[in-house]
This record gives structure tokens, C-alpha cells and sequence, in this order.
């Protein structure tokens, strides 16, 4: 009996199953990608019991997850087992029909998550206007809600691109996992002002928050850092403070 434990309630594979035996059959079980068919199994069982829109949207995502997964793993050739082929090309298949039902079955929801699904993956210039109609709402008061707003308006408006930016930092809460993406663009938007202190104390942020970056190397920092003529000493503790400020919950908007 194999679990899936986390936010919600521990499900057994074989209660996911019995809630849609034709998905289990659809997209079988397989050495590759296991870990995005639980969570996509997970997601579809949540959808059979509440038929909410957020968890629809949490389906297509996980659809997203394993069909990614799958299509590599489906272009592998087994030399003495040719079926396991054969079976992953059929799991991709049938996933990348439901996931196509799926999505059409959501088209005219109003829900913001959805909204913005169907405009980023499908340039539903209608889903658009209706999420953007919601700017100012509760019901976009969230992190992702508002990156998902500065998504919308970073080409277009730069500066609100900024403030919404900030704003998804203040509603982020204490040890939630964060978009290191936030920190580019806030970064990228304060190098194309010319404010390379404020530029230099982003970029630091998302060095401390990802080291491992490749894109960001300590040459490429040291470049900016000699070009700029900056005095890194005041600029690094900001940067730690506001990391430490927006991982505990803290952050508050600064002037810009």
C-alpha cells in the first residue's frame, strides 16, 4: 500500500483508483515519472470528492508535470523489454487527452488561478481581461495571485511591475517556498532604471537564496560590483536582512 502524505489527508494509490479506475488504467504505474503520477492521481482524486476550480487547476498542473516527465522517459528504448516503450507512449497519450478535456472543460471559469492558466498556456485573451478585472480584489491577495499579476504587466509597466512584485513578498508567508524568479525580475527591473545599488542588493538576494545558480557566478557579481564602483559592505547586509525579512514572513515594501 503506498501513500502520499502532505497538506492534505493521506491517500491510498488504491482509494485514488477506485475513485477513477479508468485513470489508473489510462496512466499506469511505471519505474519513470512515479513521482508525478502519484501527484497527478492525488490531484485527480481531490477534484472527484470537492469538484472545486483550485483543484482543477492544481490537476492541470500535475497533467503538466507528468507529461514533461513522460515525454522523455516515453523516447527511451528497451532493448529486451520493447512493451515498456509502448506502455509510456500510451501513458503519455492518454495523459495529454485529459489534460486537453480538462482544459476545455475550464474555459469558462471565473476562477483567478484558472484565469491565468488559460491565458499563459493558451493566450485567452478573454481569461485575461477577467483576471486582470480582479486587480485590487481579495481574491488576489496572494503571493502567487500577485506574480502571476506582475507577469501580466512587466513588459507593459515596469514600475506597477515592481510594487506588485513587492506586495507578493509582503503576503508571502513564514517558510513558504519562494520564487527565486521574483528576485530576477526585481533585479532585472532596477538594472533597466539605472539604480545599480538597489539592482546589486537583488542580485545578492538571489545568490544567498539559490548559490548554486549557475547563471549567477561570484565573476559575474565581482563585474557588476567593479563596473558599478559599489560599496558592497552596507549593500550585502540589506540583502541578507531582507532575505532573512521576506523568508519570516516580515517583508515590507521598501520606497522606490
Amino acid at each position: 500500500m503506498i501513500f502520499l502524505t502532505g497538506c492534505e489527508q493521506s491517500v491510498s494509490i488504491s482509494t485514488m483508483c477506485e475513485a477513477d479506475p479508468q485513470i489508473c488504467v489510462d496512466i499506469h504505474d511505471d519505474n519513470w515519472c512515479r513521482k508525478e503520477r502519484k501527484s497527478l492521481l492525488l490531484h485527480n482524486y481531490n477534484v472527484k470528492q470537492t469538484n472545486q476550480d483550485i483543484d482543477k487547476y492544481k490537476e492541470l498542473i500535475a497533467f503538466e508535470e507528468y507529461i514533461g516527465c513522460m515525454s522523455l522517459a516515453s523516447q527511451i528504448e528497451h532493448i529486451k523489454l520493447k512493451e515498456k516503450k509502448t506502455n509510456r507512449v500510451n501513458s503519455l497519450l492518454n495523459a495529454e487527452k485529459r489534460f486537453t478535456q480538462l482544459a476545455e472543460n475550464t474555459k469558462q471559469s471565473n476562477n483567478a488561478h484558472l484565469l491565468y492558466f488559460h491565458w499563459s498556456r493558451f493566450l485567452d485573451k478573454d481569461a485575461m481581461a477577467k483576471f486582470t478585472a480582479k486587480e485590487g480584489s481579495a481574491e488576489l491577495e496572494t503571493a502567487e495571485l500577485q506574480q502571476f499579476l506582475a507577469s501580466y504587466y512587466i513588459k507593459r509597466d515596469p514600475d506597477k511591475t515592481l510594487g506588485i512584485l513587492f506586495h507578493s513578498l509582503e503576503l508571502t508567508p513564514a517558510g513558504a517556498e519562494l520564487n527565486h524568479e521574483v528576485f530576477e525580475s526585481i533585479a532585472n527591473i532596477f538594472n533597466d532604471k539605472d539604480e545599480y545599488k538597489q539592482t546589486y542588493i537583488w542580485l545578492k538576494v538571489l545568490q544567498l537564496h539559490k548559490p548554486d545558480d549557475q547563471h549567477l557566478s561570484e565573476n559575474l557579481i565581482n563585474l557588476f560590483i567593479e563596473k558599478h564602483g559599489l560599496n558592497i559592505a552596507f549593500l550585502d547586509t540589506v540583502a541578507e536582512a531582507t532575505l532573512t525579512n521576506i523568508q519570516e514572513g516580515r517583508f515590507k515594501a521598501p520606497q522606490y
